[in-house]
């Protein structure tokens, strides 16, 4: 697949993903979203499950059923879950519910079990130097997904080959408003190997004391946590936030999951408290 046409149908697809993930209790028709995407049905269906490795009513059906568990973990009762997601019958959500998460909607719901509960909280590591397929970046934040998009398709014959990491390395406020100029550099990391195989650009990522924090949904429903690592926990530590880049590890691809299944980790500089 060429690069541009693997870019061209990742972003055609997450506008699809993101009117899932907008809109979960309209009516979801496939024949919609193929026109969304500008696809015939046929091959919307092929490209999007090669894309999200699920089909677009699975996506819908596993999005019901994650809302309906945190209702059951705030509270609520299993009909109102089952209503919620939409399903005719308690019986046919149980079967569902127990299908995605391994355990009955009774157990979740009487606090027996509880999934997915709490992040991994931050721990202060230390990360050897490396280096990596290296993209800067300059312009619209709103435009850093389509450009990503791009360097994936360029280097997507290699992602195929070695395990990847994707990352974004930036001094710019992580939090910075919608909108805003974006200055970052693009990182596709991988062993050696592939980076000697590679006509990208391939340039060094320093190492050294990081504080990393792993984290699932999306960026801005963490500034808040972010503040408190930054000015209360680190100095608690006995560290304080450096002036070194600020790396973002992808660990699935914002653009094609809905928000509150993002995964990533964040690499944030630090050194001990009291030096230059």
């Amino acid at each position: 697949m060429k690069a541009s046409t693997y870019t061209s149908h990742r972003r055609r697809i997450g506008r699809t993903v993101r009117h899932i993930d907008l809109r979960l209790d309209d009516d979801i028709d496939v024949r919609m979203l193929a026109d969304m995407a500008c696809f015939s049905p046929y091959h919307f269906l092929r490209v999007f499950q090669d894309l999200t490795e699920e089909t677009p009513l699975s996506m819908v059906r596993r999005l019901r059923l994650e809302r309906s568990r945190k209702r059951l973990l705030a509270g609520g009762s299993i009909r109102e879950a089952a209503d919620e997601a939409q399903f005719e019958s308690t019986q046919a959500f149980c079967r569902a519910f127990r299908s995605v998460f391994g355990a009955t909607p009774s157990k979740v719901a009487n606090g027996e079990i509880r999934i997915n509960a709490t992040d991994i909280p931050p721990a202060i590591v230390s990360i050897p130097s490396r280096r990596s397929i290296s993209v800067d970046f300059r312009g619209a934040g709103e435009a850093l997904s389509g450009e990503f998009g791009h360097l994936l398709g360029l280097a997507r014959p290699l992602i195929q080959r070695f395990p990847v990491a994707v990352a974004k390395a930036s001094q710019d406020d992580p939090f910075a408003e919608q909108g805003s100029q974006c200055n970052c550099r693009m990182l596709v990391m991988m062993p050696e190997e592939g980076l000697r195989e590679t006509k990208l650009p391939v340039a060094a990522v320093d190492g050294g004391l990081h504080a990393v924090w792993h984290r699932r949904g999306s960026l801005v429903d963490t500034h808040a946590d972010y503040q408190r690592l930054v000015a209360d926990l680190l100095p608690a530590w006995g560290y304080r936030k450096s002036d070194a880049p600020i790396i973002r590890v992808y660990h699935n691809d914002p653009a094609l999951v809905p928000r509150a299944q993002q995964r990533w980790s964040m690499f944030i500089p630090v050194a001990p408290a009291g030096t230059p």
